[in-house]
C-alpha cells in the first residue's frame, strides 16, 4: 500500500504530506534485486572505493580517480570542451538535464517578471524581443526555490566541519547566433535582484558564472528533474496497478510489469540512502529524528548545496501542480515552447530529436496492445477491473495523479496513457540518468556545491577549483555515486521476454524492428558528428541502452 510523506527531521513543522504518496514499507522480497544484479552492482562499487582511495598520481584533484586500474572509465568532460561556451551550451540540449530549456515567446512574461529585470536591461529589452519574434530566444530559470532566503545552508551532519554550501538561482539567456548552427549562452544573472550583476562572455568572471549555472542546474536535476519526476512520480502508479491488476492476472499488468522492474525497490532504497527519508514504524520525538539524520549523512545532505529538507519542499511544490500528461513527451515540450517538435528550428536537440522517435515507437506499441486486448471502445468501458485501476491512480487518497482518465474513456486514451508511463520509465528516465558519470563525475563540470559565495569569488580558475568547487572527498563521493547509478542495464526495451503476453506478440515485434531502425539512425549520426565542433555524441536515447524500467 501507499501512504503521506512524513515531515522531514530538518524541519520537523513542515508539512509534506501533499507529496507523492509512498510505499508504505518495504516492497516484498520478490521485487528486490536479483543476485545477479546485486554481485554487479557490488563489483562496481569495490571498483569505485578502490579508484577513491588509489587516484592516479597525474591529473588534477578532480580527474585523480578515473581512468587508472580501478575505473578506466573517464568522463567526457574531462578536458577543456566544459569550458567553452559551446560546450556549456550543448549540455542543455544532450546532457544530464535537456528538459530546462525554453523558448522564450515573451520577455516581459517570461523574464521580467521571473526577477529577471537586469538581464533584460543589459542584452536590451528591444533586442531580445526581436530574437524573441523570430523563435531565437531561450532561456533557462531555477525557480525551485528562493535562495536568498535559503542559502548558505549548514550541513546537517554530526560533523561540525562541514562548510557552509551556497547555492543561488540564476536566469541564463540563449540564442543561435546569426551565420551560427551552435546554441550559445548570451548573459547569466546569478542573483533575483533588479540592481543585480549580469555577466556576458568575455567577463573575467564568465567561467565562474557558468560554473555557478552548472551547480544550480545539477541540483534541480539530480532531485527534481530525475528522482522527482521519474522515480518518485512512477512509484504510485506501480502500487496502484499491483492493487488492482496483478491478482486478477489481467493482460494490462502483464504488459506493464518489465517497465515496473525493480522500481519500488530502488526508490525505497533511494530515501533510505541518500535522503535518509521513510515513514517512521512508529512515532518519533522531532529532537530524536533529528539526532538521526544528522547520524545518516545522507548524500542529499551533505553533498548537495540545497540539502534534503529544500528538495523535499521543491517535490511539494511539484506534485500541487502535478497533472498526469505533464509527464507525456509532447506536452513536456510544448510547455517550454517547442510546438512543432517535427521541426523544432534549434540544432543540435538530440534529446528531442531521439526522444520524438522513441515516443512514436511507443505509442504505436501501446496502440497495438490496446487494440489486441479490446475490440471496441465499449469492451474497454466494461472492462471493471481496469475502470478500478484507473480509479485508484486517479483517487486523491491514494495514487493521487491529478488528470489521469477515471472513468476511462476509450482505446486512443488508454493507449496515450500506457505511452506515457512508458515513456517516464525508459525513455525520460534514461535520458536524465545514464549521462551522469560522463557530465557529473568530473565536478568542475558540474559542481553539486559551492563553498564560496559569488561575492568573494576570485576570477583565477585555480583560485575555484581549490576554494569554491566542492571539496575533494565530495568530488569523489559524488564520483563514486553517479559510478553507481549508471550501471548499464540488463533488461533493455528491445529484449523483453517475460511475462511478455501472446497476444500482443505481434505488436511487441513491429516494435522491437521500429527499435532497431531508431537505432541506425542515432548510430550513423553520432558517427557524422566525430569531425564536427559539436562536442560530445548523444547514446542515452539509443534504444539497446534504454532500460525497459527504472532498474537502477
Amino acid at each position: 500500500g501507499n501512504t503521506a510523506s512524513p515531515p522531514y527531521p530538518e524541519d520537523p513543522t513542515y508539512d509534506l504530506s501533499g507529496m507523492m504518496p509512498m510505499l508504505d514499507g518495504p516492497p516484498p522480497f520478490s521485487m528486490w534485486f536479483a543476485p545477479s544484479k546485486l554481485v554487479r552492482l557490488v563489483w562496481r562499487l569495490v571498483q569505485s572505493v578502490f579508484a577513491k582511495y588509489a587516484p592516479k598520481l597525474t591529473g588534477d584533484r578532480f580527474m585523480k580517480v578515473f581512468g587508472n586500474v580501478f575505473m578506466q572509465a573517464t568522463p567526457i568532460t574531462n578536458n577543456d570542451l566544459w569550458e567553452t561556451d559551446k560546450g556549456f551550451a550543448q549540455q542543455f540540449l544532450s546532457g544530464t538535464n535537456p528538459v530546462m530549456l525554453r523558448r522564450v515567446k515573451s520577455v516581459k512574461d517570461e523574464l521580467t517578471k521571473n526577477r529577471g529585470e537586469a538581464i533584460v536591461k543589459a542584452l536590451g529589452e528591444s533586442s531580445l524581443e526581436s530574437l524573441a519574434k523570430d523563435g531565437n530566444l531561450y532561456c533557462v530559470t531555477y525557480d525551485a526555490w528562493d535562495s536568498e532566503k535559503t542559502s548558505p545552508r549548514k550541513v546537517l551532519s554530526k560533523n561540525d566541519s562541514w562548510p557552509l554550501f551556497y547555492f543561488y538561482n540564476p536566469i541564463v539567456v540563449f540564442s543561435v547566433p546569426e551565420g551560427d548552427s551552435k546554441l550559445m549562452p548570451l548573459a547569466i544573472q546569478i542573483e533575483r535582484t533588479k540592481d543585480a550583476k549580469v555577466y556576458k562572455p568575455g567577463d573575467k568572471e564568465w567561467t565562474f558564472a557558468k560554473m555557478i549555472v552548472a551547480s544550480a542546474d545539477e541540483n534541480v536535476h539530480e532531485w527534481l528533474s530525475h528522482l522527482g519526476k521519474t522515480h518518485l512520480t512512477v512509484e504510485p502508479q506501480i502500487i496502484a496497478a499491483i492493487n488492482q491488476l496483478k491478482d486478477f492476472k489481467h493482460p494490462l499488468y502483464a504488459f506493464l510489469e518489465p517497465h515496473y522492474k525493480d522500481t519500488l525497490f530502488l526508490s525505497w532504497a533511494a530515501r533510505l540512502t541518500l535522503l535518509y527519508y521513510e515513514p517512521p514504524a512508529e512515532p518519533i520525538d522531532p529532537a530524536q529524528a533529528l539526532e538521526a539524520a544528522k547520524n545518516s549523512s545522507s548524500v542529499a545532505d551533505t553533498e548537495f548545496a540545497v540539502g534534503a529538507a529544500n528538495f523535499l519542499k521543491v517535490l511539494l511544490a511539484y506534485w500541487k501542480d502535478f497533472t498526469f500528461d505533464q509527464s507525456a513527451f509532447d506536452t513536456e515540450l510544448k510547455n517550454r515552447g517547442f510546438d512543432d517538435l517535427e521541426h523544432p528550428g534549434i540544432p543540435n536537440y538530440f534529446y528531442l530529436e531521439d526522444g520524438l522517435k522513441l515516443w512514436k515507437a511507443i505509442g504505436e506499441y501501446t496502440t497495438g496492445f490496446v487494440d489486441s486486448i479490446y475490440a471496441d471502445d465499449l469492451a474497454l468501458k466494461n472492462d471493471a477491473r481496469l475502470q478500478a485501476w484507473a480509479a485508484e491512480v486517479a483517487d486523491p487518497a491514494r495514487a493521487n495523479i491529478k488528470g489521469f482518465p477515471s472513468p476511462m474513456p476509450d482505446k486512443p486514451t488508454l493507449a496515450r496513457c500506457l505511452q506515457t508511463t512508458i515513456w517516464v520509465a525508459t525513455g525520460l528516465h534514461a535520458a536524465v540518468n545514464f549521462p551522469q558519470f560522463d557530465y557529473m563525475a568530473y565536478q568542475p563540470n558540474r559542481p553539486a556545491a559551492f563553498l564560496k559565495p559569488v561575492a568573494d569569488a576570485e576570477n583565477d580558475l585555480e583560485w575555484v577549483f581549490q576554494n569554491a568547487v566542492s571539496t575533494k572527498a565530495i568530488a569523489g563521493s559524488i564520483a563514486q555515486t553517479v559510478w553507481l547509478l549508471t550501471m548499464p542495464s540488463d533488461h533493455t526495451l528491445g529484449d523483453l521476454t517475460e511475462p511478455l503476453g501472446t497476444a500482443w506478440e505481434d505488436a511487441y515485434g513491429a516494435f522491437k524492428t521500429k527499435l532497431a531502425a531508431i537505432s541506425t539512425e542515432i548510430n550513423e549520426r553520432n558517427a557524422a558528428l566525430v569531425d564536427t565542433d559539436t562536442p560530445f555524441p548523444y547514446t542515452y536515447l539509443d534504444p539497446p541502452n534504454v532500460p525497459a524500467s527504472i532498474d537502477i
